[in-house]
């Protein structure tokens, strides 16, 4: 049963009252909410298991990442793994930003936004656009293999680079060889 939502802040219902009417042919999900139909629908209901969460993802056409709140990060890759395009409006903290760091790894910087009328305009050419989506469904799941995302070895090394030169700006602060005591 489909639940109604109230609008969490003013952004996120300036964001709705323009979205709703400009997609209201495709399948758009915010994280978490599951569409039902072939119209547009936020429903609260779980999936009973992970086969199941993960083949709901055939039923939808483009993703929605949270708006004034935490983005996704697991439930993002999810997405993204089963070839659904996912629309973020990157915000100003860490936890704001997951998805763009996700989207921008994989190679789609283009469904990163920083405006609600961004995100506008990029959930309504998204809806509009089944080709485009058809073809990076397609595609998605390879290219987030080739990806930076898909390359653990290569994460790591890039994390033990970054955490050395943390330490290193950490002991040697002024950058002479001086070693903090």
């Amino acid at each position: 049963k489909c639940t109604s939502l109230a609008p969490a802040s003013r952004i996120i219902s300036t964001i709705w009252s323009e979205v709703v009417p400009r997609t209201m042919e495709s399948s758009i999900r915010t994280m978490r909410l599951p569409r039902t139909s072939s119209r547009l629908a936020l429903c609260l209901r779980r999936t009973p298991d992970w086969r199941a969460h993960m083949a709901a993802y055939a039923h939808l056409d483009i993703a929605l990442d949270p708006v004034d709140a935490v983005s996704g990060a697991t439930t993002i890759a999810d997405t993204l793994w089963m070839g659904v395009p996912v629309v973020s409006l990157a915000g100003d903290t860490v936890a704001k930003r997951m998805a763009a760091s996700l989207l921008t790894g994989l190679g789609q910087p283009e469904w990163v936004v920083s405006t609600p009328e961004a995100y506008v305009e990029t959930v309504a050419r998204l809806a509009g656009d089944v080709e485009s989506r058809t073809a990076a469904r397609a595609g998605q799941r390879e290219k987030m293999r080739q990806s930076p995302l898909g390359d653990p070895k290569g994460l790591a090394a890039c994390l033990e680079e970054a955490f050395e030169a943390m330490w290193k700006r950490w002991k040697y602060p002024k950058g002479d060889g001086a070693c903090r005591n």
